[in-house]
């Protein structure tokens, strides 16, 4: 009897080794996707999943979600994707041994406002809370119209930022910092109706008379005439606000000028015109486009007078070009799009726009707001 007991239990303790025939039969399928594929660049996506046993679904299955890269997206433990920054990733889906591989897309938009704003020039605030384009001013966190100053939304009437946190629209100063904007007609600078703004930088502004004789006005309102009897094509001001560089349509001359004085400190020429200028951290490089038809971006040197570097192509480049506030990031205004390359004018990437007329950095250098047919804002870094 006890050797029929002991077979017994050796015959069951057997049994108990073997896995039930149904699991291992079991086919476990899982199926799963994003609700967005190509995200904002701060943005979030929704992963829907479905898990089979056999054909069957699984109520309650034990799932898991991963990343390829958590610098670009991160996913939580419910399955939510939240974009961290630009570039391509992968979201995994696991259960049962069994993985999903999604992938996901993030671009470097972060918001769009629609509505034509072609031809309006683009400043952003120093404490990055606004940006203008032409005469409106909007919100730089979500692009809603905080103000806008007179029915005319042209080029002329348009507002740029001062340091001290003022902002100057065709000639008027106005207080944003309390949203009451009120008016302080007695420090009007210049006439909207003759003068058109080419730039404004550390409380000075520059505007031209009928694209002939222009003025520099300081924070302190004092004037100072550049003069020159020759139509402007386009004018900027140093970082700093001492030097002025003006392009003229004679010769294909670019003039830089003493801001205090109004004197004349260099003049060079070149063999095509010069349509858009902006002058680099240091003031004594330019960034140019030049050329009429096949234009192209040069950076160079107002102390040798030497060209650095041509960059930008092999598409027409017919807008501006622009420097981030530190140096690391330049921006072209080309056939396709936008490029944008770091500080020595290497290419890093190219965004694809149809509608795009005028650019500006943020002031910390992080982003790019594009106008033209509608605004948008970038992530560059």
């Amino acid at each position: 009897m006890k050797k029929i007991i002991s077979y017994l239990v050796v015959v069951l303790f057997l049994i108990s080794l073997v896995p039930p025939v149904a699991d291992a039969a079991s086919k476990v399928t899982v199926t799963a996707k994003l609700s967005k594929s190509t995200l904002k660049y701060n943005g979030s996506a929704k992963v829907s999943y479905s898990v089979k046993k056999n054909g069957k679904i699984v109520k309650n299955p034990k799932v898991s979600f991963s990343s390829s890269n958590k610098k670009i997206v991160t996913v939580t433990k419910k399955g939510v994707v939240k974009s961290k920054n630009a570039g391509k990733a992968y979201v995994y889906v696991k259960a049962y041994g069994k993985k999903v591989k999604l992938p996901v897309t993030v671009s470097r938009k972060v918001w769009h406002v629609k509505e034509s704003y072609i031809g309006r020039k683009v400043d952003t605030s120093f404490d990055n809370k606004y940006f203008s384009v032409g005469s409106t001013l909007f919100n730089f966190k979500n692009g809603d119209i905080v103000k806008e100053f007179g029915e005319n939304r042209n080029t002329k009437n348009s507002i740029f930022f001062w340091k001290n946190g003022l902002v100057h629209y065709d000639g008027s100063v106005f207080d944003y910092r309390d949203l009451k904007f009120n008016s302080y007609a007695r420090y009007k600078m210049f006439d909207f109706k003759t003068y058109s703004l080419f730039d404004v930088k550390n409380g000075i502004a520059y505007a031209s008379h009928n694209k002939i004789n222009g003025k520099v006005v300081d924070s302190k309102l004092n004037v100072v005439n550049i003069a020159d009897n020759t139509e402007r094509i386009t004018a900027a001001l140093s970082e700093d606000g001492s030097i002025l560089a003006t392009a003229f349509n004679d010769n294909n001359r670019v003039v830089l000028n003493d801001t205090k004085t109004g004197d004349v400190i260099k003049e060079f020429t070149f063999e095509e015109m010069v349509t858009h200028i902006t002058f680099t951290k240091k003031n004594n490089k330019l960034l140019l486009v030049i050329g009429e038809e096949n234009q192209s971006a040069y950076a160079f040197d107002t102390n040798s007078g030497k060209i650095l570097k041509k960059f930008g192509g092999p598409y027409t480049i017919f807008g501006d070009v622009k420097i981030s506030p530190d140096g690391t990031r330049i921006a072209t205004l080309e056939g396709r799009g936008i490029k944008i390359y770091d500080g020595s004018y290497k290419f890093l990437y190219e965004i694809k726009l149809i509608d795009r007329h005028n650019i500006n950095f943020s002031k910390d250098s992080k982003y790019l707001i594009v106008a033209g047919g509608g605004i948008s804002k970038y992530y560059v870094k």
